[in-house]
Order: structure tokens, then C-alpha cells, then sequence
């Protein structure tokens, strides 16, 4: 049994109806269940290997992940704002043409 469905033991019911507990609060939990899930089978595997875990190894670690973090969130971010800009254009260019068609219609009737 994994650590996750041991601290939410509906979550295996819930996975089939996915629209009523996809809510952002609780996908987090979710989402950080599974990374907790992931680092103790990391760390299983480690210790059944016999392979030693140093403290230094694992802050570079935490340093090239946040690192990647935040390069991940500024592309994010940039992609965010050329969605909107994408959006905004694509708004004017339907209000436009809306009021373009009713001008077309009536050259078309002359």
C-alpha cells in the first residue's frame, strides 16, 4: 500500500470521478503525497543498496532543483503572458469581425 493512499484512503475511489476532487487545493495534496511517496521508495532503494546519503550531495541537489524551479516559473510565467496577449488579440479580432458582418450583409442585399 502507498504512503498517499494510507493517509487518504478514498483517493483510489475518488480517481474515477476526477471533475468533483480535481479542485487545485487538493490535487496539491495529492501531488505532494506522490513526491513524498516517490522520495521514500528513493530512499529505500538507497538503504537497501547500502549506498551512503551525504548531506552535501543532497543540498546540491536541492539547490539544482530550485534552480530548475525557478527557470520552470520565469517560462511559465513569459508563456502566461503571451497566452493573455494571444487571448486579447483573438477577442478584437472576433469583436471586429462581428462588427464587420452586419456591414457585409447589407452590401450583400444591394
Amino acid at each position: 500500500m502507498s504512503f498517499s493512499i494510507f493517509l487518504f484512503p478514498d483517493l483510489a475511489s475518488k480517481k474515477a470521478c476526477l471533475p468533483h476532487w480535481h479542485t487545485p487545493p487538493r490535487l496539491a495534496k495529492i501531488v505532494v503525497f506522490a513526491l513524498l511517496d516517490a522520495a521514500v521508495r528513493y530512499l529505500d532503494t538507497l538503504k537497501a543498496s547500502g549506498e551512503s546519503i551525504t548531506p552535501k550531495a543532497w543540498r546540491a541537489e536541492v539547490q539544482r532543483l530550485t534552480a530548475e524551479k525557478e527557470a520552470d516559473y520565469l517560462t511559465m510565467r513569459s508563456m502566461r503572458e503571451d497566452i493573455k496577449a494571444v487571448e486579447t488579440l483573438k477577442k478584437t479580432a472576433d469583436r471586429l469581425a462581428r462588427e464587420g458582418q452586419p456591414q457585409r450583409r447589407e452590401e450583400q442585399e444591394r
